[in-house]
């Protein structure tokens, strides 16, 4: 089992809990947030580097691409996924492209989250 954190930032309740779920059971510690501006204070409040940020970009009080400049800003070594579901959306600011930030359209296959998030997290 590897021992690390992934914030989940997800405004819809019951897609949260499965995303959440399926990163437990392959072996990831999971923070849940409702929305971007709970996201923020997790990560201000827990300044833990390296974190994995999962996070919706449509989202309530804070949006996940603002969610990810703020994430940034407080650790520049994080790593980042977005969720989509418009595809329009999947276009990202040019500084988050350029670090590498991946964006995977909804439905997510959990599968491929979670190999994701794995993968992501072995690397230095």
């Amino acid at each position: 089992m590897i021992n690390c954190d992934v914030l989940l930032a997800e405004d819809d309740e019951n897609l949260r809990w499965i995303l959440a779920e399926a990163l437990g059971q392959a072996g990831l510690k999971v923070i849940q947030a409702e929305d971007g501006m709970a996201a923020c204070k997790v990560l201000q409040d827990d300044p833990r580097p390296n974190r994995l940020l999962i996070t919706d970009i449509c989202m309530p009080r804070m949006d996940g691409i603002d969610l990810a400049q703020a994430a940034i800003a407080m650790d520049a070594d994080i790593r980042i996924v977005m969720m989509t579901g418009y595809s329009d959306l999947a276009m990202l600011p040019a500084n988050l492209i350029e670090r590498g930030v991946y964006v995977l359209l909804k439905p997510v296959e959990l599968g491929n989250l979670c190999s994701l998030a794995l993968e992501l997290l072995s690397r230095r």
